[in-house]
């Protein structure tokens, strides 16, 4: 059985543009966020940090570059791109998101050629569906489908029934409130115990539609489940990301949040990620495709971060400060 924390662990992840900056403004941090300019290079700089903070922890980045020609400031956050799977014989295939903001439709079209360079073929769903940020893994038989109720809404309820036979064998569709919370990994995340690689879940009850927090027990009862606030969902505990022994955590969460991933034998890594996070809205889950099930043999070596680190960081220096008003 695959599990988080067995190598190899592969992400997709999609740096931002020199001219990177708020846009849409679609979720509640990024609504917060246009007193000060965007700074792309602080924006670079948090990619990066991420990045290096995942190979440091044992894992493996596919670099997938940004719109040479458009402007497409939320393709960095890699969770919504799509999901990685196998077309019936075992050859790759990507699925590809609907996604719902306006400003982010085109992102399908740079995943699609992307994926398609790579001999993977690809299909998209009909109902809206934003990918990962939707679709979270519990193991390689299970995965929980999330879709929300209220203005925030995000995936379509009508995704759950066209997608998830052909994932996984079990599955749970997980009902939330919209508002504030717009994706299921806003208020809900799976870890694995560093020793046993049981799953462990960190999981916003107030968010969860009602009677939805019986069904995630009954559909997980191997789980450790640890309820959290509304504040410390806010502040993104959810958005953590565990890669191997580590769990790379946006800074400021609570103790006993911390307390649990030590409980699970994990260390933490806390980054501030002022752009991408505090302005833009996700943390290091948000800014990564889990590729569960790709072989490192599959990603070419010019596409792995190893590869491109040293050109990426040198951009740091060309990419600006601030962009002008």
């Amino acid at each position: 059985m695959e599990h988080a924390g067995r190598s190899p662990e592969l992400f997709l992840m999609s740096y931002p543009r020199w001219d990177w900056a708020i846009r849409g403004g679609a979720n509640f941090k990024s609504q917060q966020t246009h007193a000060t300019r965007p700074s792309p290079r602080a924006a670079l700089q948090n990619w990066l940090d991420i990045a290096d903070a995942i190979t440091r922890a044992g894992g493996h980045v596919l670099v997938m570059p940004p719109s040479p020609d458009r402007n497409l400031t939320g393709l960095p956050y890699t969770a919504e791109a799509g999901l990685f799977t196998r077309t019936p014989d075992g050859a790759p295939a990507f699925l590809l998101p609907r996604l719902t903001p306006p400003h982010r439709r085109d992102e399908a079209l740079v995943v699609s050629g992307f994926v398609h360079a790579l001999g993977w073929s690809v299909r998209s769903p009909q109902a809206r569906w934003e990918a990962q940020g939707d679709a979270l893994r519990l193991d390689d038989r299970r995965m929980i489908h999330t879709s929300g109720h209220g203005p925030m809404a995000r995936t379509e309820a009508e995704a759950y029934p066209e997608l998830a036979d052909a994932l996984t064998p079990h599955h749970l569709h997980l009902r939330f409130i919209a508002e504030p919370w717009f994706h299921g990994n806003t208020l809900l995340a799976i870890f694995w115990d560093a020793r046993t690689h049981q799953p462990a879940l960190l999981v916003c009850a107030e968010a969860l539609a009602p009677g939805e927090l019986e069904r995630l027990r009954a559909f997980a009862p191997d789980a450790l489940l640890l309820p959290i606030t509304r504040e410390a969902s806010l502040g993104y505990a959810t958005n953590a990301l565990q890669v191997g022994r580590t769990v790379i955590a946006p800074a400021g969460l609570p103790r006993e949040i911390l307390a649990f991933w030590e409980r699970l034998g994990l260390q933490t890594v806390e980054l501030e990620l002022h752009e991408l996070f505090h302005r833009g809205g996700g943390a290091a889950v948000c800014l990564t495709n889990r590729l569960w099930g790709l072989r490192l043999d599959e990603v070419p070596p010019h596409l792995r971060y190893t590869h491109q680190r040293e050109h990426l960081h040198d951009l740091l220096t060309t990419w600006p400060e601030e962009l002008s008003a």
